[in-house]
């Protein structure tokens, strides 16, 4: 991610859920995305699950989620830096259900949300995200391009309803 390779770090991190850790994520935390081509568990380490009795240790699960954690925020980082808005917003979903750092991922979304478009959400998102690191400047330039946002919508529909009304 360093050297600004996000589309080669995402393809890396698709694969790694695909082909290593899809399954374990599922055994470990009952998490759906883990297969990913609809089968009950994905990828190699779904092969290795299926059949087997014995279930992941608790050290194991805990394993597991540290990395699907890892894993899904990092691809957030990467959907955003790619403008991959809807993406972006699905892996800090992730990520946040996971227990990855709240106040980061919300940031995250909330750009995302922001750049697509979805005002309240981004709203929602970034304040919660300003709660939990107060005096965060890359969240309060966040939240004054939301508020010149919503005034540019808000303009917009002032000027439809002058036009429909009269």
């Amino acid at each position: 991610l360093k050297a600004g390779q996000h589309r080669l770090a995402l393809d890396k991190y698709n694969r790694m859920h695909a082909c290593a850790i899809g399954g374990l994520i599922q055994a470990a935390v009952g998490d759906e995305s883990g297969a990913q081509d609809g089968s009950r568990r994905g990828g190699f380490a779904g092969m290795l699950m299926d059949g087997k009795k014995e279930k992941l240790t608790e050290d194991q699960k805990a394993t597991v989620k540290d990395l699907a954690k890892a894993m899904h925020s990092n691809k957030s980082l990467c959907y955003l830096k790619l403008e991959n808005w809807d993406k972006g917003v699905d892996a800090c979903t992730k990520a946040l259900s996971l227990g990855a750092d709240e106040g980061k991922i919300r940031q995250r979304r909330g750009v995302c949300y922001l750049r697509a478009n979805n005002l309240d959400k981004a709203r929602e998102d970034l304040e919660r995200a300003l709660q939990l690191n107060p005096g965060d400047a890359s969240i309060a330039r966040e939240l004054a391009q939301l508020a010149r946002q919503e005034k540019a919508q808000d303009g917009k529909a002032k000027k439809t309803f002058q036009k429909m009304f009269g």
